[in-house]
């Protein structure tokens, strides 16, 4: 029997997968509430593992491709929207792609749970932040709300 066929090793590299794109995006997200910047060096390779993970041993490459562009392409559209309202960057490019693994991640169905999610804490944190005195221009990175509410939302489906 080849390793692959069996379910319950198909269950484990997907979990491994999972763990390790969703490490990176982790990382990155921390490196983004340091220095408000998400790396490309981490937020790449946590969307090919997540994709491939996905593709190779979870609902298949659609449900993986689907998720991964939905979740890179609202980010994207929100991101120019923002920039067109505001006549200034308010979403970095990193977001985006920082969505991309994530939404290959939490698929599809996932993905308006995480995003909500991720919506709803930072705009909490930044009606905090600017009760507690803060500048009205302090930035607030969202990497790490994006991977908190695909965390969430991802265990909803994963469980």
């Amino acid at each position: 029997m080849f390793v692959f066929e069996d379910p319950e090793t198909m269950r484990f590299f997907l979990l491994l997968s999972r763990l390790f794109a969703l490490g990176l995006a982790g990382w990155a997200a921390w490196q983004d509430w340091q220095s408000l910047e998400l790396p490309l060096s981490l937020t790449v390779p946590a969307a090919l593992i997540a994709i491939a993970g996905a593709g190779l041993f979870g609902d298949g490459w659609g449900s993986a491709l689907l998720g991964a562009a939905a979740g890179f392409g609202a980010l994207k559209t929100a991101q120019i929207l923002a920039r067109l309202r505001h006549k200034k960057e308010c979403l970095g490019s990193g977001d985006a792609i920082l969505m991309l693994s994530l939404g290959a991640l939490t698929g599809l169905p996932g993905l308006p749970w995480a995003l909500g999610l991720a919506l709803v804490s930072a705009l909490i944190v930044a009606k905090a932040c600017r009760r507690a005195g803060q500048a009205r221009s302090e930035k607030i990175p969202f990497g790490p709300f994006l991977w908190a509410g695909s965390i969430l939302a991802g265990l909803r489906g994963w469980l």
